[in-house]
């Protein structure tokens, strides 16, 4: 018992990835430019989704996909996830 009161609490909080990502690659395709620099800007932005949820993960913190997991009355750090993916891609133009 004492040891389960000494370890800190894991935060359990939610991303909707699948939907961040999907409004991205609609913005994309909206856009009509070159569908090669389209290309590498999706896969930028991919990648930096990968990364910043892999960040968001640290110091005992669980982050479960929300279109994956029924998580009920978890935190949606949704807002944060795109924060993080927009600090890593500010020095390219993202929507």
């Amino acid at each position: 018992m004492s040891r389960e009161l000494a370890r800190p609490r894991e935060q359990i909080v939610t991303v909707r990835l699948a939907e961040t990502i999907a409004r991205f690659v609609d913005a994309e395709a909206r856009a009509q430019k070159d569908p090669q620099e389209g290309q590498a800007r999706t896969l930028a932005y991919l990648k930096a989704a990968e990364a910043a949820v892999q960040d968001m993960g640290t110091g005992g913190r669980v982050v479960l996909v929300a279109e994956a997991v029924l998580a009920g009355e978890v935190p949606d750090a949704t807002p944060e996830l795109e924060r993080r993916i927009a600090a890593r891609l500010s020095p390219e133009k993202h929507p």
